[in-house]
């Protein structure tokens, strides 16, 4: 009787600590409605989640949280989908960029033109360019850096976030396609059915992908979200393995 009383006790603890065993969490995705579902899993082994947000416009991730364009406002999650911020934003599309810890610093709102600096306070404006910029991220001493498109061939742009002015401007050596900025430090460019991936260190990187890219976003640390062109679906790029290394994503409803 002790032996069995023994033995129920240990499936009882077994079973409470396999319960608290949580599913790591990937990062958001934005489903065909708009609607924001979280991500669960490993490399190779996701699972979407349910509904948390409706109204999405854009959104990208990292280590701190999650930035949320809705058709009015910013919104900044945590994982939960809790807001922990959020400001006054014009209708449209946006493009963010994180500091290296991944907390929000920058927003360029496609349909104006006009790059913010993200500050608790408010949206503290940088410049309003005609240009057509791909990305924008933090390139420290009070720096934003933009990858604009000219002529078909891309180009970082190096700001100053006190005044706007250029610092400088580099040819990136790629044409135009979609591109990222990452809060780790990367440079993802997808020009054609291929990804270009310089990493902080200086290194290149060269995946192939199955259809051409339509666009790139960050879906959490160190991962970047690759949506192929018409239905050939997405793709989740990790940045933290030697030469990077494609997984298919799960399809997140209409």
């Amino acid at each position: 009787m002790l032996r069995l009383m023994w033995l129920l006790a240990l499936s009882c603890a077994w079973a409470w600590s396999q319960a608290r065993v949580s599913v790591p969490w990937v990062g958001f995705l934005q489903d065909g409605e708009g609607r924001l579902r979280p991500v669960y899993g490993v490399a190779g082994n996701f699972l979407p989640g349910g509904s948390l947000l409706e109204g999405v416009v854009s959104l990208a991730g990292s280590a701190r949280g999650t930035l949320v364009k809705r058709e009015r406002d910013l919104l900044w999650l945590d994982e939960a989908a809790r807001v922990k911020g959020r400001w006054e934003a014009p209708p449209g599309e946006a493009l963010f960029g994180f500091t290296p810890a991944g907390e929000p610093a920058l927003v360029y709102f496609t349909a104006t033109g006009g790059l913010f600096r993200i500050e608790a306070e408010g949206l503290r404006p940088v410049l309003a360019t005609d240009d057509r910029v791909l990305s924008v991220g933090w390139a420290g001493d009070d720096r934003a850096a933009l990858v604009v498109e000219e002529a078909g061939r891309l180009r970082l742009r190096l700001v100053a976030t006190a005044g706007g002015w250029v610092a400088s401007e580099v040819e990136l050596g790629a044409d135009s396609g979609p591109a990222l900025l990452t809060a780790e430090g990367a440079m993802v460019l997808a020009p054609g059915a291929e990804l270009i991936v310089r990493p902080a260190d200086g290194a290149e990187w060269r995946l192939g992908l199955p259809a051409p890219a339509h666009s790139l976003r960050q879906l959490g640390e160190g991962w970047v979200e690759v949506r192929l062109a018409g239905e050939a679906g997405r793709l989740a790029l990790r940045l933290s393995q030697e030469g990077g290394r494609l997984y298919r994503l799960p399809e997140v409803g209409p």
